[in-house]
């Protein structure tokens, strides 16, 4: 994804031009590169979970 594209989920991506790691959730935009401010790629690297996505799931678990 490239800067100034919304991210697709929620998770930690990382800049290819410095491998500087950040967090974007769903639907934000992709900023340049935080480390040496230029345009850059961004690669996602892990998915997060949201607070109500585990909370969804804590009282799934509950109620089983």
């Amino acid at each position: 994804m490239r800067t100034g594209e919304n991210a697709p989920e929620l998770g930690l991506y990382i800049s290819n031009c410095c491998d500087y790691e950040a967090i974007f959730d769903l639907n934000d935009c992709l900023t340049r590169c935080m480390k040496c401010s230029s345009l850059c790629l961004w690669d996602l690297e892990e998915k997060l979970v949201s607070m109500d996505e585990l909370e969804a799931t804590e009282s799934q678990v509950e109620v089983a």
